[in-house]
């Protein structure tokens, strides 16, 4: 299918008139553009969130359509291993419900829109204690959504990335003063944070840290744009408090622009576990087995 074809299905509302057929034929529409922006991973019981409630059944809240894809099963939160759910957003600015906090378990969240390119589905919290999306869980999926912070907090926050967490096509937008990090996660186990477009922090873009024993295992960190409006520590940072417990990590393809920042990539871990390759960037990268990076 082409990118035409998603524009046409994602942009043309859908509206409270439809009779049930035409309802059905929207949601089929709606469900093949998520699973393109997903490619074709997501699955199981889908969720729409749509802010017009133009499907019967459909949420008007984020909050709404996360918490059902949670308590699929009842009053408890589903952790069964193999069932998944979709929870697929439609267009809005869901700036109103303020900071997403929930934790779960094979919950893939699709926002429609040119994947990683606008802001079709946008949440930009008023003064969050922390940040403005996070928690934890197993299985996550968090595609093309737009966060925008303009406080000192991060934007994306998640507990630890494990059991295949998949964060990508994701636009993070910080003010270039106070907002601290784009994308933090306290580990990374058989977990991906891939092509995202993050700006305007002034700690990092990403940030992996956790306790005394932190994780990066068989995980990647690949295809990132990261830019800075003004002086930034470190575009991707991977750091433990104590000891970084690291095995089968990629740090590749990413595109630091600008000469805003102090370093590159910095990875508290010289072991050959941790390969930082092919990484573009003006500030030095430190740490890891740099492999064919490029560095002005």
């Amino acid at each position: 299918m082409t990118v035409k074809y998603i524009e046409d299905q994602i942009y043309s509302r859908v509206k409270s008139t439809y009779t049930q057929t035409t309802q059905l034929e929207a949601l089929m529409k709606i469900i093949n553009a998520a699973q393109i922006i997903s490619k074709g991973r997501c699955g199981g019981t889908y969720y729409i969130v749509d802010q017009t409630e133009g499907i019967t059944g459909s949420y008007s809240t984020l909050m709404g359509g996360i918490n059902a894809a949670r308590y699929s099963t009842g009053t408890t939160i589903d952790y069964d291993d193999n069932h998944h759910s979709t929870v697929v957003v439609l267009p809005g600015d869901y700036s109103a419900e303020g900071r997403i906090a929930f934790s779960g378990k094979n919950i893939h969240i699709i926002c429609l829109g040119q994947p990683g390119t606008d802001t079709g589905v946008t949440i930009r919290p008023v003064a969050p204690s922390t940040f403005a999306f996070g928690g934890s869980g197993t299985g996550i999926e968090l595609a093309n959504m737009c966060i925008v912070v303009d406080t000192a907090i991060q934007a994306l926050y998640w507990e630890q990335m494990d059991g295949n967490c998949w964060f990508h096509d994701l636009l993070i937008m910080g003010d270039g003063t106070l907002a601290t990090t784009g994308i933090q996660t306290g580990g990374i186990k058989t977990s991906v944070i891939e092509n995202c477009r993050i700006s305007g922090f002034v700690t990092s873009g990403i940030t992996v840290a956790g306790g005394a024993d932190m994780y990066f295992y068989d995980g990647k960190i690949i295809g990132n744009q990261i830019g800075a409006k003004s002086t930034c520590a470190t575009a991707i940072y991977v750091a433990g408090a104590g000891t970084l417990v690291a095995q089968n990590a990629l740090i590749a393809h990413n595109y630091v622009i600008g000469d805003n920042f102090t370093k590159t990539i910095d990875v508290d871990n010289t072991a050959a576990d941790v390969l930082v390759a092919d990484n573009w960037g003006y500030a030095a990268g430190e740490g890891g087995t740099e492999r064919d990076n490029h560095y002005t």
